[in-house]
């Protein structure tokens, strides 16, 4: 079934959401940081861009895992903020997909990285 996949060098998906409380530092065990996106809220959105771009192009029974992921978050966004994330797909190689991954604020660039995905 999976030889069967198409997946296209450059498809990408951008998803837009404003940082609530759960992505911020305060929840992630970091209290000196509750009014900013931690990193792994950054990472969190990078992930559901690419469930969503990936798994949306599965047969049926099929699913996406994350196996690894790289990021480089270096700006501050303050809760309350628009982030936008953009996946995309930079190859496919039977069941893995590699994807680069950019996220901005209102102001640009605050995050970018990597990540590869095995279809299970």
């Amino acid at each position: 079934m999976l030889e069967n996949l198409e997946f296209t060098i450059g498809d990408s998906l951008t998803i837009q959401e404003r940082v609530k409380e759960r992505h911020t530092g305060m929840e992630y065990g970091t209290g000196r940081l509750g009014e900013l996106l931690a990193t792994p809220g950054v990472i969190a959105f990078m992930i559901k861009a690419s469930v969503e771009l990936i798994d949306s192009k599965l047969p049926e029974g099929y699913i996406s895992v994350a196996t690894m992921v790289h990021a480089e978050h270096f700006k501050p966004t303050m809760l309350g903020e628009v982030l936008s994330v953009k996946v995309t797909i930079s190859s496919f190689d039977g069941a893995r997909v590699k994807m680069n991954m950019e996220a901005f604020d209102e102001i640009g660039m605050i995050s970018k990285g990597s990540m590869d995905r095995y279809i299970v």
